[in-house]
């Protein structure tokens, strides 16, 4: 993912998930997405620009790092597309948009497949 931005929404739903008196609403399932918008990634997004027709698929988390969060996840295209951006989502259709990223074009033909890998690295402010 060439930029990826951790918008808004995400970060509001992060110290939702630490406070103990909103962790419980939260999404703990999160599912990734792509499209062809190609504006470029800020942190007032709420969606994709264009969210292409594939369902939604589940991530794979994991934590390569103490102080990162990742999540992978495959697309199979259902048909011809161009692709431009993605993003993660806390739920399968609509939800709440946690990452998003654009990259270069990508002319995907029917059942050409691509992974996505984000990391959502923290840092503190020395770095």
């Amino acid at each position: 993912m060439a930029t990826a931005v951790w918008v808004d929404d995400g970060q509001e739903q992060a110290i939702d998930l630490l406070n103990t008196a909103t962790r419980g609403a939260v999404s703990t399932t999160y599912y990734g997405a792509w499209g062809s918008g190609a504006t470029a990634a800020a942190v007032t997004d709420a969606a994709l620009v264009s969210e292409n027709a594939e369902a939604r698929v589940a991530t794979t988390e994991s934590q390569p790092a103490a102080n990162t969060w990742r999540n992978v996840f495959e697309i199979t295209a259902t048909g011809n597309r161009t692709v431009n951006e993605a993003g993660i989502f806390d739920a399968s259709s609509t939800g709440t948009l946690i990452l998003r990223g654009t990259h270069s074009t990508l002319n995907i033909e029917t059942s050409d497949r691509v992974e996505y890998t984000f990391d959502l690295l923290l840092k503190d402010q020395s770095e």
